[in-house]
């Protein structure tokens, strides 16, 4: 049997850590995140998610932004997400809320037509209790397709 050279199986392990961490970055949109006792009733995380048209069919535009979030911690503190989307005239706003904690069932899904650009949302709970929550996030086409998704996070509580 062949052994390996050190460098080559350094080499080796680094490719191998660099395609899962593109493969996890380019289809993953899913973010973990907590919300800590310090900050208090109230504490909430904010997001920016802008939607774009699909990279592989440029031509698919989004029509929607489709979200759910999940409490980890055991709880009946109800866990929410609230969506908002600047529209032409006016804005748009959906929420929706886990309400049963640490059972690993995330909210109903929440849908909320507006098209490319930026959406803000907010996850928030009432309770002073720290938790850990999944929110997972997907622009998405008319037929429910993904479209282009990038997250950035505006305040992390």
């Amino acid at each position: 049997m062949t052994k390996l050279s050190i460098p080559f199986q350094i080499l080796t392990l680094t490719i191998l850590l660099c395609t899962l961490t593109y493969t996890t970055l380019c289809y993953a949109h899913d973010f973990e995140g907590n919300l800590t006792a310090q900050a208090g009733a109230g504490a909430t995380d904010l997001f920016s998610i802008s939607c774009s048209n699909a990279e592989e069919n440029a031509t698919e535009t989004t029509h929607h932004l489709y979200v759910t979030i999940r409490n980890n911690v055991k709880s009946n503190d109800p866990l929410s997400v609230v969506v908002y989307k600047k529209g032409d005239s006016n804005g748009l706003s959906k929420s929706v809320s886990d309400a049963i904690g640490g059972d690993y069932t995330p909210s109903p899904g929440l849908l909320l037509p507006g098209g490319n650009g930026d959406y803000l949302v907010f996850v928030h709970h009432n309770s002073d209790t720290p938790l850990t929550y999944l929110l997972q996030y997907h622009c998405q086409d008319s037929n429910n397709q993904h479209t282009g998704t990038d997250i950035q996070s505006l305040q992390n509580e």
